[in-house]
């Protein structure tokens, strides 16, 4: 049978790379995206014009309980059974313990860690077979950073879901996750900024290429025995130390 993937955040940056990666290896795909539609659009115009793959668009507002519920079923009925999710959508708004409203809390805790558990639910029951989930997350959870309090507090609620879901799920569902480091600029970072300065936060001085993450879940889906495991590639920014 037909390997199916569903991917939040797919039409831009890392979400892309990882869409292209699995195409290329025969996955359908279900592509998600909130804003970037002329993006997703050219997106699914190159995969099915490169590989003999079906694509399937949707929408959705991941901050909206009732769409995230219904996005695998509506995805599902155009491509059918999922046996790959990847949560990959993130918000990341800066806050800190000076100022942090309650709506970027709601916000960044609806992106990244209540729209994926909702995801993983519904993925859950309509696995036909042997099913994988794959949740991006962040090295800065072993490494924290005081200036983004809500981002962090639900990246960490993802990993402790990443565990809990792989013994939830267990045999049939396995549940891993990515924690990268420096791979593109962040909306709060310029391209000139960041190209001089993330390399050097990490003890192997270089950022993480997207088409390693993307490897990364080929090598996940490949390896049975892998669950409740989070993967750091971030050059060993986890670590915290710095070499001179």
């Amino acid at each position: 049978m037909k390997k199916k993937a569903f991917i939040t955040g797919a039409a831009k940056r890392i979400g892309k790379e990882i869409a292209l990666t699995l195409a290329e290896n025969n996955y359908d795909i279900a592509l998600h995206y909130h804003h970037s539609e002329t993006e997703a659009k050219q997106l699914a115009k190159n995969i099915t014009e490169s590989y003999n793959v079906d694509v399937f668009l949707i929408q959705g507002d991941l901050t909206c309980e009732s769409v995230v519920m219904n996005m695998i079923n509506k995805a599902q009925e155009h491509l059918g059974s999922f046996n790959l999710l990847i949560n990959n959508a993130s918000c990341f708004i800066r806050d800190d313990w000076k100022n942090s409203p309650k709506e970027i809390w709601d916000e960044n805790l609806a992106v990244n860690l209540r729209a994926p558990f909702l995801l993983m639910q519904t993925f859950a029951k309509q696995v036909k077979e042997k099913g994988l989930i794959v949740n991006m997350l962040d090295s800065k959870l072993e490494n924290f950073h005081p200036a983004f309090t809500s981002y962090t507090v639900a990246k960490s609620g993802l990993y402790t879901l990443t565990k809990t879901m792989a013994q939830a799920f267990a045999p049939h569902i396995r549940v891993n996750a990515i924690g990268p480091g420096p791979v593109l600029p962040s909306p709060h970072d310029t391209e000139e900024t960041w190209q001089a300065t993330a390399s050097q936060k990490t003890i192997l001085k270089r950022v993480t290429d997207p088409k390693e993450i993307a490897q990364a879940i080929l090598w996940m889906e490949a390896a049975p025995s892998l669950t409740g495991q989070m993967i750091m590639l971030d050059n060993g920014e986890h670590l915290g130390w710095k070499l001179p």
